[in-house]
């Protein structure tokens, strides 16, 4: 049976948008088909089958309580469809308050009508004092202000002397300007951020240059002409020059800690989405100063802690998303699969599960409980829970090879341990996303749990642990590979065990 497009559309609804959506089907305004909330109620009382992918069933269903035929449920999932994707478009621009009264200033400027316009401009220069909207965007927003200000001052029939109308013209120009390039100053620095994450992650020798010189428009900052910006403005800057600084030098710490500093100091002059965005940057370059140069895992756990801070504090929502993204939450799961964070890792999975998107919901907690479980000893249970996760997303698919490779070394299982060291060379054959360096990495893994598997094979008839010692000088020879800590760690406690 053809899955309705309906069904994949509202799978990624929240419970909030699926009560937005029936009041949407319910209001005469936009629906005059009765039927529609008839089915769509159907729907919602058994959105357990959307998010299960339980298609068949759920068309099943709604064709038994409704009476509908099947032909009449399909036409009316159709027009449902349509429907929702009016929907969105309402609420697309719902929320976009600035957008709403820069149009409507505009029109009334286009109308010639600047009694009315004076007004709304007066309610929109409040909109854009209040610090909810004190973030980078501000700064774009500003500037369309500035110039709608200066057509309505250059256009309008007003009082003013013509000098006295020119002096409000250059001020508005100049205000613009100023606005302007802090809000392209901000984007592309986080652009060129991204860019040197990118580079970092790529397989090519050899990247582009950034087409910007950065150093150069920051320059600003020690010329007079910053002393005419105002407090906000210089604040952004600033933060801007440190976080250029930081990605521009990964291995210089000082930048990091003046960054970061400085970030704790002036975060409560702006709005959610500016912490977002800075919360984002710091942990981005804590991940990649861990994989760059990290000896004592200082910046992993920094990483990790302003992780729990982004996502305790629900920084991750924005314009664009009200959800925990499930990249996020599996990044904090698999650090807290320890012993050590068994406690911490059940108490987040407690707390932030029901923030995923529902769509992922069931997936995500049960990879996090596969973890929680093996960091808790309960190896079976961990098993059962990765043998729900099939179809997991690339990333959480290597989660899931080097965690049943704990589970069967744990296990003493060493015919599915070397079955899953198969399924990873297989992967890693596939797989595109890694560098040559990486793929070595990988692959000294499972080298030395290859000898490992030989050293527990040939124990069991001579009881020797010279074999264990020279897999132990193997593991010691590398600095760094997959699961290394780990695997030194079952070594090693095998050995101390063993040693007569």
């Amino acid at each position: 049976m053809k899955v309705p497009e309906f069904f994949y559309n509202i799978k990624y609804l929240s419970d909030i948008d699926m009560e937005a959506f029936e009041k949407f089907l319910q209001s005469p305004y936009f629906n005059t088909t009765t039927s529609l909330p008839v089915v769509f109620g159907i729907i919602k009382d058994n959105v357990r089958l959307i998010r299960e992918n339980r298609f068949d069933e759920l068309k099943t269903v709604i064709v038994k309580t409704s009476e509908y035929s099947e032909g009449t449920v399909g036409k009316n999932l159709s027009y449902l469809n349509n429907m929702y994707e009016e929907f969105a478009k309402a609420e697309g621009v719902k929320n976009k308050k600035f957008y709403n009264e820069f149009f409507r200033c505009k029109y009334l400027l286009l109308k010639g009508n600047y009694h009315l316009l004076n007004k709304e401009m007066d309610n929109f220069d409040r909109i854009l004092n209040e610090q909810e909207n004190f973030d980078n965007d501000l700064f774009l927003n500003l500037y369309d202000f500035n110039m709608l200000k200066y057509a309505a001052t250059s256009t309008s029939d007003n009082k003013l002397d013509t000098l006295s109308k020119l002096d409000r013209e250059k001020e508005f120009t100049l205000e613009s300007s100023k606005n302007l390039i802090i809000y392209t100053l901000a984007k592309t620095t986080i652009n060129f951020a991204s860019y040197v994450i990118q580079c970092s992650n790529s397989t090519k020798k050899a990247d582009k240059k950034y087409p910007v010189n950065l150093e150069s428009i920051f320059s600003i900052t020690k010329s007079p002409e910053f002393n005419t910006y105002n407090t906000l403005q210089k604040k952004t800057i600033t933060i801007n020059h440190k976080l250029y600084r930081m990605y521009s030098s990964l291995t210089t710490d000082r930048y990091y800690k003046d960054y970061r500093d400085y970030y704790y100091k002036v975060k409560d002059s702006f709005n959610h989405e500016f912490r977002n965005t800075h919360l984002g940057m710091l942990m981005n370059y804590c991940f990649l100063r861990y994989r760059v140069k990290d000896i004592d895992k200082h910046f992993l756990a920094e990483g990790h802690r302003i992780l729990y801070d982004f996502i305790d504090g629900r920084y991750y929502i924005t314009d664009n998303t009200e959800y925990l993204h499930s990249t996020i939450y599996r990044n904090y799961v698999v650090y807290c699969a320890t012993k050590d964070r068994k406690e911490m890792l059940k108490k987040f999975i407690d707390n932030h599960t029901d923030k995923l998107n529902p769509a992922e919901e069931k997936m995500m907690k049960d990879f996090a409980m596969a973890h929680y479980c093996y960091a808790s000893g309960q190896n079976e249970l961990s098993l059962k829970h990765t043998e729900k996760l099939n179809n997991a997303k690339f990333f959480y698919k290597f989660d899931l090879i080097f965690l049943k490779i704990k589970l069967f070394y744990e296990m003493q299982d060493f015919v599915s341990l070397e079955n899953m060291l198969h399924i990873l060379k297989h992967n890693l054959q596939t797989a595109e996303i890694f560098n040559a360096n990486e793929v070595k990495k990988f692959e000294y893994l499972i080298y030395c749990l290859n000898l490992l598997i030989k050293a527990h094979t040939k124990y069991e008839k001579t009881e020797d642990i010279f074999d264990f010692e020279f897999v132990l000088k193997k593991i010691d020879a590398k600095p760094s590979f997959a699961i290394r800590n780990w695997l030194r760690e079952k070594v090693t406690e095998f050995i101390k065990e063993n040693k007569k």
